[in-house]
């Protein structure tokens, strides 16, 4: 049960994301890194909802600033 707790409460991975504890389990870290993949993953998919082929994201804080492509889809 102590394993289980910690990897809930380590699963943000730093202090500064709301995350009570670091992980300090390997279990722990790799939750935490598709936690991360996850969210990053979710913030570019709205953002080029939004976008027509062939153009740019506007620019996405989460992702330090960084602008996505939406490619053109071949037919």
């Amino acid at each position: 049960m102590v394993l289980l707790r910690h990897l809930i409460l380590a699963h943000h991975g730093r202090l500064e994301y709301g995350s009570p504890v670091k992980p300090q389990l390997l279990e722990a870290q790799i939750l935490h890194q598709l936690d991360d993949l996850d969210a990053s993953i979710v913030e570019v998919q709205q953002a080029l909802a939004e976008v027509q082929p062939g153009e740019f994201s506007p620019r996405i804080f989460a992702l330090d600033n960084r602008k996505f492509y939406q490619p053109t889809q071949p037919e």
